[in-house]
């Protein structure tokens, strides 16, 4: 998909957020009765974190890489999965930041702390940009995103990469 197809896609979802309701519970029939998501807080050498722009998310577009965990799936695995087909990076999941029920009573959301291992950057058709972002400059996240991300900048292991 083409930056201007996906620019009208995310434009499209912004000003009818409706669309996403609808879309998710069309989703919702092919699925398992529970879902997860799964994300990861990606730094670089520099502490940066990665943030991704996505097309589907109406309110908040900047967040964290991740998705949905896939049957029989462990979420660790999605996020190295996402994160791949996503951003072409490869990073290596450290372990769980955190675990709460989602938006939805039958979804679970899980954060991982992560390290980028290496890749060159090649967004899917579901990002629009990425970026590097100071700890200090985030933009307004999801309200679990940004508690992943505070939980991340206390842990000890990640002060020891910077």
């Amino acid at each position: 998909m083409n930056q201007r197809v996906k620019q009208l896609v995310a434009d499209t979802f912004q000003r009818r957020p409706w669309l996403g309701r609808i879309a998710h519970r069309v989703w919702r029939r092919f699925q398992a009765r529970f879902s997860a998501g799964a994300v990861g807080v990606v730094f670089d050498p520099q502490g940066n974190i990665l943030l991704l722009k996505h097309v589907y998310r109406p309110h908040y577009q900047w967040g964290l890489p991740g998705g949905y965990v896939g049957r029989q799936e462990d979420p660790a695995q999605t996020v190295r999965r996402e994160l791949l087909e996503e951003t072409g990076l490869q990073v290596t999941v450290i372990r769980p930041l955190w675990v709460e029920q989602g938006m939805y009573a039958d979804h679970l959301d899980l954060a991982y702390l992560c390290r980028l291992d290496g890749g060159d950057v090649r967004l899917s058709s579901e990002i629009l940009a990425y970026a590097w972002v100071p700890p200090h400059r985030l933009p307004q996240l999801l309200d679990f995103h940004e508690r992943v991300v505070h939980l991340a900048l206390q842990d000890q292991e990640v002060s020891a990469w910077q």
